[in-house]
């Protein structure tokens, strides 16, 4: 290696995303020095092992508090901060955020942009709901009030609706009957576990990990309605568990292509089931075209850094 890039900073990266693991990859492929944050032992598992056998490649396993954070920058000292965390892991990106505040590192935001309109032509809304609104905050209580109107029978086509939280997606599935693909994680089970029937009418899609496991189990869950497999998954596999469990109704967020939103929501449509697509958090909404930069974006400021420095 290069003495020069040698004495280079490193690059922290938090993520175990799909955009995390494409930047450690690009940048250790360029001999780059980079520390990557996971937050779990899957998150480390996932990696292909080439990337693993890096050397440049420093692999960190463990939650970090804001402080914990800090602390850590002001360790290893790096020449840039990159946040490739999921859109909806909010809290993880305050706390990069405030470590990058309280240290006067630059914070760079990698982030999937969401899903547009497009994904959706061809399929039918639901008569009387207002699908696919303008981002705006609204609270759970202003939300419900303009979806929580169609009666069942206008939803025997199935179509797209779109709620502002995981508590608000739980309200507006409580009145309503059939199944429910949930696709949005092992983490959100204990809210969803409100709904009348969970057990026999949940149906959670998680990671092949332990604690997913566990935290299904934990919310009376078994057997067939435990679906532990990783994604992102194809439109035919969506299709092919929504028939196969007679679901009416498939939860998800909108985690963008890299997180298979569009086959989902078509998969949705051709199985005639509801999209039930809860939004992306305040923290993040309108960040895509604002400050928000793709991986390759990301790579353009690396190498402006790196030019600078080498």
């Amino acid at each position: 290696m290069d003495s020069a890039v040698e004495r280079l900073r490193p690059v922290l990266l938090f993520g175990g995303t799909t955009e995390g693991r494409e930047l450690a990859a690009r940048l250790a492929g360029r001999g780059q020095r980079t520390i990557l944050c996971v937050a779990t032992d899957y998150g480390r598992e996932v990696l292909e092992p080439e990337l693993l056998a890096n050397f440049c490649l420093d692999v960190r396993i463990g939650r970090m508090d804001a402080e914990e954070m800090r602390r850590l920058i002001l360790e290893e000292e790096p020449g840039l901060v990159v946040d490739a965390t999921h859109p909806y892991a909010d809290q993880v990106t305050r706390n990069v955020r405030e470590a990058c505040e309280k240290t006067g590192r630059e914070y760079l935001r990698c982030l999937r942009p969401a899903s547009g309109l497009e994904c959706l032509e061809g399929m039918r809304l639901p008569s009387g709901e207002e699908c696919f609104r303008e981002l705006c905050p609204l609270s759970d209580r202003e939300c419900l009030g303009k979806l929580h109107t169609p009666s069942d029978p206008e939803y025997a086509g199935g179509g797209v609706v779109r709620v502002p939280s995981v508590q608000a997606a739980v309200e507006w599935l409580a009145s309503r009957e059939g199944n429910i693909l949930v696709t949005t994680g092992s983490k959100e089970l204990a809210a969803f576990s409100q709904l009348p029937d969970f057990a026999t009418r949940v149906y959670a899609r998680v990671l092949p990990t332990l604690p997913s496991l566990r935290a299904c189990l934990d919310q009376g869950l078994s057997g067939r309605h435990i679906i532990a497999m990783q994604g992102p998954f194809s439109r035919e596999t969506n299709r092919s568990q929504l028939a196969e469990f007679n679901c009416r109704f498939l939860v998800t967020k909108d985690a963008g292509d890299n997180g298979g939103f569009r086959e989902k929501v078509r998969a949705a449509g051709e199985a005639e089931a509801v999209a039930l697509v809860i939004d992306r958090p305040e923290t993040e909404r309108g960040l895509s075209e604002a400050q928000g930069l793709s991986a390759d974006q990301v790579m353009e400021r690396y190498e402006q850094w790196r030019r600078q420095h080498v």
